[in-house]
């Protein structure tokens, strides 16, 4: 059964929410979005809640932001278009008068009793206090939801991989490898490892859900810096193929049993293959709001990693679930500007100036070519995704937007990108294949797209974007 429509109340605290995040830039799992989430749970309006799990988790709360954004006349999108009218009217009520919104959302905030509004403070109960799951509950429901799922087929995969005899059962996580606080796949000990687990380091306590090598020596693993470096470099090699492939999730570390901050997606530096290190491709979510359904698509999206390092690289990565036929999508897709933690800011920060440069070059185009022609993140047909699409007179543009500090590192880094949306098996030709940057072409950079052009006929061109 499907969950209750908004009401007014819960519709005022998410239009107050909508105008204190950028939500163009905001990820599902913002502070601000599951502090919210959180909130809504414990209002005493539903007393029937058909699907809990699912009520008012951080992606229902970000869905209605997108709602929102839609009545926004400053967004030029789209925004979600399945609102309500009660959305409208929460919108023409308060949207132009920040200071009485505000007072309504502290007023329902107020209302709750002060058990109720501290009840999910940082330092609240563990996770399987009151109203929490344990892990081994959290993996439970996994395992039942998964059948749904690509990754419900994982003990098929890995017993074809491994030429095993028989299937170990289809479950994802199993009894042996569910722990405490964490847990891996059945079979997982030697592998690229797909893992739940509760950090509590945050502020407030998340369940980790991704990919992982735990470099951890044990009875069955007593060298694993020697069973695991051939897959670290499989690993690795994928990552350098599909740099941006799972550029909204993270990657961090443990060592010593030391946590690192977050990192973006990347190939795993050598140095880091070590006994007692842990390394991580996911995402997180709070414990007390978890979307099951999201975890699982996150696991979806990580199959073909899986897949290519445990086949020894057999399984091409381009044949992946996650891969779609080209189809052009116009609009500017809103990316996370802001993660919750970073390792260094070097990394972020090239993300960041990432999005604002297309952002910067969607702005200009639509503004040349119409909203209606130019497309943000569009799939290649390769399993890849173009930053910038531009459609004119039936034949496509691609663009590829680079940060490096000159133009020949930009051209060296996305021109095997480009090729590969335009020229692989399966991809949509492109009549322009157009490098971006931020410096201008200098003499020797013109140069060398004239010698591309006239030996090899390839579209290949240059242009500058500012912020």
């Amino acid at each position: 059964m499907r969950n209750p429509d908004w009401t007014r109340d819960e519709l005022i605290l998410a239009l107050d929410l909508y105008f204190r995040v950028d939500v163009r830039r905001a990820a599902k799992l913002d502070p601000e979005i599951v502090a919210v989430s959180e909130l809504l749970n414990r209002l005493p309006i539903h007393a029937h809640k058909p699907d809990t799990p699912t009520f008012r988790n951080p992606s229902g709360v970000y869905m209605k932001l997108g709602n929102f954004l839609r009545l926004d006349p400053s967004y030029d999108g789209e925004g979600l278009k399945s609102g309500s009218k009660a959305d409208v009217g929460v919108w023409t009520e308060f949207a132009g008068d920040r200071q009485k919104l505000r007072a309504a959302a502290e007023a329902i905030k107020n209302s709750l009793p002060p058990e109720k509004l501290h009840e999910s403070t940082p330092d609240g109960p563990p996770a399987g206090g009151p109203n929490l799951p344990d892990l081994r509950a959290i993996v439970t429901e996994l395992n039942s939801r998964a059948p749904g799922h690509a990754i419900g087929e994982l003990q098929e995969i890995r017993t074809h991989l491994k030429g095993l005899s028989r299937q170990p059962g289809s479950d994802i996580f199993s009894t042996k490898t569910t722990k405490a606080h964490w847990a891996f796949h059945h079979g997982g000990r030697q592998e690229l490892q797909f893992n739940v687990g509760v950090e509590e380091e945050s502020d407030y306590r998340e369940l980790r859900f991704g990919v992982a090598f735990s470099i951890e020596a044990s009875r069955t693993l007593p060298d694993p810096v020697r069973a695991l470096e051939g897959k670290v470099r499989l690993f690795n090699d994928f990552m350098e193929l599909y740099p941006d492939l799972f550029g909204d999730l993270r990657m961090w570390h443990f060592e010593d049993h030391k946590r690192s901050p977050d990192y973006m997606p990347g190939s795993i530096p050598w140095e880091r293959v070590k006994e007692k290190v842990f390394v991580f491709l996911g995402s997180r979510q709070s414990v007390r709001a978890l979307d099951y359904e999201a975890i699982l698509t996150v696991f979806d999206r990580l199959l073909p990693v899986y897949r290519y390092v445990e086949s020894g690289g057999a399984s091409a990565p381009i044949s992946m679930p996650v891969q779609t036929p080209f189809l052009f999508r116009p609009g500017c897709s809103p990316k996370a500007s802001a993660a919750t933690a970073t390792q260094t800011q070097k990394q972020l920060d090239v993300s960041l100036r990432h999005n604002e440069l297309q952002e910067a070059l969607h702005r200009r185009l639509t503004s040349e070519y119409g909203m209606d022609n130019v497309g943000t993140e569009n799939s290649s047909g390769v399993g890849t995704r173009v930053d910038v699409v531009v459609r004119r007179n039936g034949e496509y543009w691609f663009y590829e937007i680079k940060t490096a500090q000159s133009p020949r590192a930009c051209l060296r880094e996305a021109m095997g990108q480009l090729l590969e949306y335009a020229f692989w098996t399966g991809a949509q030709v492109a009549s322009r294949l157009i490098v971006v940057g931020e410096t201008a072409l200098d003499k020797d950079g013109s140069e060398y797209l004239r010698c591309l052009k006239e030996r090899f006929s390839l579209p290949i061109e240059y242009e500058q974007v500012s912020v």
